[in-house]
Protein backbone atom coordinates (compact mmCIF):
# COMPACT_ATOMS: atom_id res chain seq x y z
CA UNK A 1 0.00 0.00 0.00
CA UNK A 2 1.32 3.45 -0.97
CA UNK A 3 1.11 6.12 1.61
CA UNK A 4 0.17 9.64 0.29
CA UNK A 5 2.17 12.38 2.09
CA UNK A 6 1.22 15.39 -0.10
CA UNK A 7 -0.93 17.06 2.53
CA UNK A 8 1.42 20.06 3.01
CA UNK A 9 1.71 21.05 -0.67
CA UNK A 10 -1.85 22.15 -1.43
CA UNK A 11 -1.79 25.53 0.37
CA UNK A 12 1.57 26.75 -1.07
CA UNK A 13 0.49 25.72 -4.58
CA UNK A 14 -2.73 27.73 -4.28
CA UNK A 15 -0.89 30.79 -2.94
CA UNK A 16 1.62 30.66 -5.83
CA UNK A 17 -1.16 30.26 -8.42
CA UNK A 18 -3.15 33.19 -6.97
CA UNK A 19 -0.01 35.34 -6.89
CA UNK A 20 0.75 34.62 -10.57
CA UNK A 21 -2.84 35.38 -11.58
CA UNK A 22 -2.85 38.61 -9.53
CA UNK A 23 0.39 39.78 -11.18
CA UNK A 24 -1.00 39.02 -14.66
CA UNK A 25 -4.23 40.90 -13.93
CA UNK A 26 -2.27 43.88 -12.53
CA UNK A 27 -0.05 44.07 -15.61
CA UNK A 28 -3.06 43.91 -17.95
CA UNK A 29 -4.89 46.57 -15.94
CA UNK A 30 -1.93 48.97 -15.92
CA UNK A 31 -1.38 48.58 -19.68
CA UNK A 32 -5.03 49.10 -20.53
CA UNK A 33 -5.32 52.13 -18.24
CA UNK A 34 -2.22 53.74 -19.80
CA UNK A 35 -3.77 53.31 -23.25
CA UNK A 36 -7.08 54.71 -22.04
CA UNK A 37 -5.43 57.74 -20.41
CA UNK A 38 -3.36 58.44 -23.54
CA UNK A 39 -6.46 58.31 -25.75
CA UNK A 40 -8.39 60.53 -23.35
CA UNK A 41 -5.58 63.10 -23.31
CA UNK A 42 -5.46 63.09 -27.12
CA UNK A 43 -9.22 63.66 -27.32
CA UNK A 44 -9.08 66.62 -24.95
CA UNK A 45 -6.56 68.41 -27.18
CA UNK A 46 -9.09 69.09 -29.95
CA UNK A 47 -11.80 71.77 -29.91
CA UNK A 48 -12.06 72.33 -26.20
CA UNK A 49 -14.52 75.02 -25.19
CA UNK A 50 -11.77 77.53 -24.51
CA UNK A 51 -10.00 76.82 -27.80
CA UNK A 52 -13.23 77.26 -29.78
CA UNK A 53 -13.71 80.73 -28.30
CA UNK A 54 -10.10 81.60 -29.07
CA UNK A 55 -10.52 80.32 -32.65
CA UNK A 56 -13.57 82.61 -32.95
CA UNK A 57 -11.38 85.54 -31.81
CA UNK A 58 -8.78 84.59 -34.40
CA UNK A 59 -11.43 84.48 -37.12
CA UNK A 60 -12.66 87.93 -36.12
CA UNK A 61 -9.10 89.28 -35.94
CA UNK A 62 -8.29 88.16 -39.50
CA UNK A 63 -11.69 89.03 -40.97
CA UNK A 64 -10.31 92.00 -42.96
CA UNK A 65 -7.55 89.84 -44.47
CA UNK A 66 -9.87 86.98 -45.45
CA UNK A 67 -10.08 87.90 -49.15
CA UNK A 68 -6.29 88.12 -49.38
CA UNK A 69 -6.02 84.68 -47.78
CA UNK A 70 -8.57 83.25 -50.23
CA UNK A 71 -6.65 84.48 -53.27
CA UNK A 72 -3.40 83.17 -51.76
CA UNK A 73 -4.62 79.60 -51.12
CA UNK A 74 -5.96 78.94 -54.60
CA UNK A 75 -2.69 77.23 -55.49
CA UNK A 76 -1.60 75.72 -52.15
CA UNK A 77 -5.02 74.97 -50.60
CA UNK A 78 -3.72 76.22 -47.25
CA UNK A 79 -1.70 79.08 -45.85
CA UNK A 80 0.34 79.67 -42.71
CA UNK A 81 -1.11 83.00 -41.62
CA UNK A 82 1.94 84.14 -39.64
CA UNK A 83 4.24 83.38 -42.59
CA UNK A 84 1.89 85.30 -44.89
CA UNK A 85 2.06 88.39 -42.66
CA UNK A 86 5.84 88.15 -42.44
CA UNK A 87 6.26 87.65 -46.20
CA UNK A 88 4.07 90.66 -47.01
CA UNK A 89 5.57 92.90 -44.30
CA UNK A 90 2.23 93.36 -42.57
CA UNK A 91 2.35 94.20 -38.87
CA UNK A 92 0.86 91.53 -36.65
CA UNK A 93 -0.12 92.06 -33.01
CA UNK A 94 2.07 89.34 -31.54
CA UNK A 95 0.97 90.21 -28.00
CA UNK A 96 -2.56 89.14 -28.94
CA UNK A 97 -1.35 85.69 -30.01
CA UNK A 98 1.13 85.30 -27.16
CA UNK A 99 -1.57 86.11 -24.62
CA UNK A 100 -3.81 83.44 -26.14
CA UNK A 101 -0.91 80.92 -26.27
CA UNK A 102 -1.22 80.49 -30.03
CA UNK A 103 1.70 78.86 -31.81
CA UNK A 104 0.42 78.75 -35.42
CA UNK A 105 -2.66 79.65 -37.43
CA UNK A 106 -3.50 78.09 -40.79
CA UNK A 107 -6.13 79.22 -43.27
CA UNK A 108 -7.30 76.35 -45.48
CA UNK A 109 -10.05 75.28 -47.78
CA UNK A 110 -12.70 73.43 -45.84
CA UNK A 111 -11.49 70.20 -47.43
CA UNK A 112 -8.22 69.82 -45.52
CA UNK A 113 -6.82 66.78 -47.36
CA UNK A 114 -3.93 68.78 -48.86
CA UNK A 115 -3.19 70.26 -45.43
CA UNK A 116 -3.07 66.80 -43.84
CA UNK A 117 -0.59 65.58 -46.47
CA UNK A 118 1.91 68.34 -45.65
CA UNK A 119 5.07 67.08 -43.95
CA UNK A 120 5.32 70.16 -41.69
CA UNK A 121 2.06 69.43 -39.88
CA UNK A 122 2.54 67.50 -36.60
CA UNK A 123 1.50 63.85 -36.95
CA UNK A 124 -0.73 63.91 -33.85
CA UNK A 125 -2.78 66.71 -35.38
CA UNK A 126 -2.93 64.99 -38.78
CA UNK A 127 -4.34 61.85 -37.20
CA UNK A 128 -7.21 63.68 -35.54
CA UNK A 129 -7.93 65.96 -38.47
CA UNK A 130 -8.39 62.94 -40.74
CA UNK A 131 -11.51 62.08 -38.76
CA UNK A 132 -13.17 65.45 -39.46
CA UNK A 133 -16.19 65.30 -41.71
CA UNK A 134 -16.09 67.36 -44.89
CA UNK A 135 -19.47 68.80 -45.87
CA UNK A 136 -19.15 70.87 -49.01
CA UNK A 137 -22.44 72.67 -48.46
CA UNK A 138 -21.73 74.27 -45.09
CA UNK A 139 -18.38 76.07 -45.25
CA UNK A 140 -15.83 77.05 -47.84
CA UNK A 141 -12.79 77.76 -45.66
CA UNK A 142 -11.53 77.14 -42.16
CA UNK A 143 -8.93 78.32 -39.68
CA UNK A 144 -6.83 75.75 -37.86
CA UNK A 145 -5.38 77.21 -34.66
CA UNK A 146 -2.51 75.35 -32.96
CA UNK A 147 -1.69 76.30 -29.38
CA UNK A 148 1.61 76.17 -27.49
CA UNK A 149 0.52 73.05 -25.57
CA UNK A 150 -0.12 71.28 -28.94
CA UNK A 151 -3.87 71.41 -28.53
CA UNK A 152 -5.73 72.77 -31.52
CA UNK A 153 -9.05 73.95 -32.79
CA UNK A 154 -10.76 74.49 -36.12
CA UNK A 155 -13.44 76.98 -37.05
CA UNK A 156 -15.27 77.49 -40.32
CA UNK A 157 -15.27 80.65 -42.42
CA UNK A 158 -18.06 81.68 -44.80
CA UNK A 159 -20.44 79.03 -43.53
CA UNK A 160 -23.93 78.73 -44.97
CA UNK A 161 -26.44 76.88 -42.85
Amino acid sequence: MIKNNNKGYFLPEVIIAITIIAIAITVLYVNSMNTYIKQKNDITKFNTLNSIYIAEDVRNYFNKQKNNFISEIETNKYLSVFDYFEKNNITLKKDFFNELSIKKVYFTTYDISSFINDLNVPSSIKKDLKSLKYDNNLCEYRYIVIFNDNSYSTIGVDCYE
